[in-house]
């Protein structure tokens, strides 16, 4: 739900894109089977404890 309310161009920001607001809510009740999540393996990783990766990429396994 907060991606559906902060989502879509923000007029206070003039590098903001103006682009049409997607509807994040549509599909909220037909689960989250298929859906595919982008995770970079290498922006930010040495600054994730170890542990929090660890559980990150068994998540990931599923």
């Amino acid at each position: 739900m907060l991606t559906q309310i902060i989502s879509g161009p923000d007029e206070n920001d003039p590098t903001s894109l103006k682009h049409q607001k997607q509807d994040y809510l549509k599909n909220i009740e037909s689960g989250i089977n298929g859906i595919k999540i982008g995770v970079s393996s290498t922006h930010f990783i040495d600054q994730v404890h170890g542990e929090v990766l660890r559980e990150m990429k068994e998540s990931l396994e599923d």
